[in-house]
C-alpha cells in the first residue's frame, strides 16, 4: 500500500521513539526488512517496566522522598506538577543564563547536555518539604546529596513558578518541629518511611611523589673548577689588577689603542643660544 500523504520535512525523530515504534508498531518482512515492513493497526502492549534504578550514592531516591508525609501532596500530583513545570523551568533557566552570559549560548562541543546535581523533581521536592515540614535547607541538602546553599537557591527559584500554578491539594502541616536529621528520621519512621542514605564510596587517595633533593645538574664533560682559581687576580684593596696593555689602551698612551685615539675627534662645541628679547 502506497502512502500518498504529505508530511513536514526536517523532522528529527529521537532514538527512543524509533525503538518504541520498532518494538510496538512495526513488523519487518523477511526480504529486505529495512525497506519492507507493515505498520500494525493496533500497537503491541507495552513491555513491563523494569526494576527502578538504585538510588545514587550520597542521597535518598526520589520515590522515597515523594511521600505525602514529607511533601503533603499525593505522589501522582507532585509528579504531574513537576511535568507541568518542565517548559517554564527551562525557559526561566535559559533566560537567566542569557543574562549571565550577555548573549546566546555558544557551542561547547559536548554531545550530551549539562549535568545538574538537582533536577526539576528535586527542586519541587525541596520546595514542598521546606513548605510542609519547615525543614532547614541543610537537612534537605543531606537528603538530596547537595549543600544547604544549593537547596536554598533551588527553593527560591522554583517558588515563583509554583505560585503561578493552580493551588494543589495539600495536607496540613504537622505540629511537630523538625530541626535536625534525627528528628526527621523519627518522624519518617512513625509514618512508615525508612530514610536511608547510601554511603559514597571512598575516593582513592593520590600517591604523592617523594620530592627529590635539589642537586645541581652537571654535564659529564665539564670539570669542576675551584672558585678562587676561576676569578681574576685582585690587588690589596680588592681591585682587579690591570695588565699594562689594558691600562695603556684605556689611557690612550701607546699600545694598539693609541692609533684609534688619534683618529677620534671630540664633538664640536655649540655656541650658547641667545634668549629672545635680550
Amino acid at each position: 500500500m502506497l502512502d500518498d500523504g504529505r508530511y513536514p520535512k526536517k523532522v528529527k525523530v529521537s532514538g527512543k521513539t524509533m525503538d518504541e515504534l520498532e518494538q510496538r508498531a512495526l513488523a519487518r518482512h523477511g526480504f529486505h526488512g529495512e525497506w519492507n515492513y507493515t505498520v500494525l493497526p493496533s500497537p503491541r502492549p507495552a513491555p513491563e517496566p523494569g526494576p527502578p534504578p538504585p538510588a545514587p550514592a550520597g542521597r535518598c531516591d526520589q520515590a522515597t522522598l515523594n511521600h505525602p508525609a514529607l511533601t503533603g501532596m499525593d505522589p501522582a500530583d507532585l509528579t504531574a506538577l513537576a511535568a507541568a513545570l518542565q517548559v517554564p523551568f527551562r525557559v526561566r533557566r535559559e533566560q537567566r543564563l542569557y543574562q549571565h552570559r550577555g548573549g546566546p549560548r555558544r557551542g561547547s562541543g559536548r554531545a550530551g547536555g549539562h549535568n545538574r546535581k538537582l533536577d526539576l523533581t528535586d527542586h519541587v521536592l525541596a520546595a514542598r518539604m521546606r513548605q510542609h515540614l519547615n525543614l532547614p535547607p541543610k537537612v534537605i541538602g543531606v537528603l538530596l546529596g547537595a549543600d544547604g546553599t544549593t537547596v536554598s537557591h533551588a527553593t527560591s527559584r522554583i517558588a515563583s513558578l509554583l505560585d503561578g500554578q493552580p493551588p494543589q491539594p495539600a495536607a496540613p502541616a504537622p505540629g511537630t518541629r523538625l530541626r535536625t536529621l534525627d528528628d526527621l528520621r523519627e518522624y519518617a519512621a512513625a509514618a512508615g518511611i525508612s530514610l536511608t542514605i547510601p554511603a559514597q564510596p571512598p575516593r582513592p587517595r593520590k600517591n604523592r611523589a617523594t620530592r627529590k633533593p635539589d642537586t645541581p645538574k652537571l654535564k659529564p664533560d665539564v670539570a669542576l673548577v675551584p672558585r678562587h682559581a676561576a676569578s681574576p687576580a685582585r690587588g690589596p684593596a680588592g681591585q682587579r689588577r690591570r695588565s699594562p696593555d689594558t691600562s695603556a689602551r684605556s689611557s690612550g698612551l701607546g699600545g694598539p689603542g693609541s692609533e684609534v685615539s688619534e683618529h677620534c675627534t671630540a664633538p664640536r662645541a655649540q655656541p650658547p643660544r641667545r634668549r629672545q628679547g635680550s
